[in-house]
């Protein structure tokens, strides 16, 4: 059963529409968590992100002249990679701001969920030029780990999941994973998947050096010191930037609106959900980094 969904209104007015699971069956993807609030807000200022990923209005400005008559080209469309999208808030975002986006979440039940919210949005995303798919995936199938086994169970014995033959991305979104890679114990498996997804430039080149993907790593601090870990193991890989916290943007924690115009009630914990499950910790405690390959 889907909750009442939570509009969330981009800087340019579009409204987007999200329904939050039952909580039963998917569990945490099924609510929307404060860093996802950041991370879409961060996304949608052009200020720190490069050229190959402005999205909505400021994409429209750096379009490329034509070659008669000065008018403006077609305007790029960046690919971006909302990986365990959960109810898709940052994802489906984008594409309303008229990026390609790729969403993935783990099980019948994520990608159900991100089906309903692209659906729930398909004419704003169309109306801005984007497009949105979501896909089944868990952290490093078909990635080979460095000793020539890929995944693991029957998709290790498959062909390469389908998330993966979307790439290359511009863009790669990682909000909220690392407290289920610290829950779980699998960091080394949400590591393997951002190092593939992300691969280093081809060159020496300035042009290669300009094409790497662009990593947005945004969570919320629950378990530091496992946390400094796998940023440690992280930075191995990536060149890391931490997003100055008066760059980021929180407004939307005390402001949750349902479509009706009513008051949220996701947070409510009597019909199964998890909205009330941190519900002790410092809302506005939320990181992002920036991150390119080494």
């Amino acid at each position: 059963m889907l909750r009442k969904p939570t509009l969330f209104t981009l800087g340019n007015g579009t409204n987007v529409a999200l329904s939050e699971g039952s909580g039963v069956g998917h569990c945490t993807g099924d609510v929307i968590w404060e860093s996802a609030y950041v991370a879409a807000r961060f996304v949608e200022d052009a200020e720190r992100l490069p050229r190959d990923v402005l999205l909505g209005e400021a994409a429209q400005g750096a379009a490329a002249p034509a070659a008669a008559g000065g008018a403006k080209g077609a305007v790029r469309r960046p690919r971006i990679l909302d990986l365990s999208a959960g109810t898709g808030l940052v994802g489906i975002s984008c594409a309303c701001l008229g990026a390609h986006v790729v969403m993935s979440d783990y099980g019948a039940a994520g990608k159900l969920l991100l089906e309903n919210n692209i659906a729930a949005n398909a004419d704003a995303i169309a109306a801005a030029g984007g497009v949105c798919e979501a896909y089944d995936y868990a952290w490093g199938d078909g990635i080979d780990d460095g000793a020539g086994k890929s995944g693991s169970g029957a998709a290790a014995a498959a062909a390469a999941p389908p998330l993966l033959t979307r790439a290359p991305f511009d863009l790669v979104m990682c909000v909220d994973c690392v407290f289920i890679g610290v829950r779980d114990s699998i960091m080394h498996l949400l590591l393997r998947t951002l190092v593939a997804l992300c691969p280093p430039p081809s060159g020496d080149g300035r042009d290669s050096l300009a094409r790497r993907p662009q990593l947005v790593l945004a969570w919320k601090v629950r378990v530091e010191e496992k946390e400094a870990a796998f940023l440690a193991e992280l930075a191995q890989h990536f060149e890391l930037e931490e997003v100055a916290r008066e760059q980021l943007c929180y407004k939307d924690f005390d402001r949750r609106v349902c479509a009706d115009g009513a008051g949220s009630d996701s947070d409510a914990s009597s019909d199964g959900g998890m909205g009330s499950l941190f519900y002790h910790e410092d809302d506005d405690n939320v990181r992002v980094l920036l991150g390119r390959r080494k």
